[in-house]
């Protein structure tokens, strides 16, 4: 092979590996997680108080490379939709805003972050209430 053809495959090849590298970093941009400053942000955003009554149940945590969520599970005698207008009035004034409501989810969107709130009782007429309330960021 004669040398100007190396120098361009070798130039092809460094073109290819640095338009790659332009691409994968902006694509990181948009959703870069951070695992230790995005897990405290998880953290901060359900540092909020669980409705009166409520007993705290357990925590669940998933910190990955790409995404994390938080989420705390409480179990209650409240009904759904006084527990829904509880975390709405604490919620909204600061700035996050609704982004989904279904029948038992209930979702809040700032940031990049999501929070949800999910309605745990599968029938009415079960005896066992509960909400998970969780803060989630590259997953939605």
């Amino acid at each position: 092979m004669r040398m100007k053809e190396k120098l361009g495959i070798l130039f092809l090849i460094s073109l290819t590996l640095a338009t790659t590298s332009c691409i994968l970093f902006m694509l990181n941009d948009e959703r870069h997680f951070d695992a230790v400053k995005d897990r405290e942000a998880l953290h901060k955003a359900i540092d909020i108080p669980a409705p009166q009554g409520a007993t705290f149940n357990r925590q669940a945590e998933v910190i990955k490379s790409t995404h994390g969520y938080v989420g705390n599970y409480y179990s209650i005698e409240m009904d759904w939709e006084d527990i829904k207008n509880h975390y709405r009035n604490l919620i909204l004034p600061q700035g996050w805003e609704i982004s989904e409501e279904t029948e038992k989810v209930l979702l809040f969107k700032k940031d990049g972050l999501t929070i949800t709130l999910e309605w745990l009782q599968k029938y009415p007429s079960d005896r066992k209430r509960g909400f998970v309330f969780g803060c989630s960021k590259g997953m939605h």
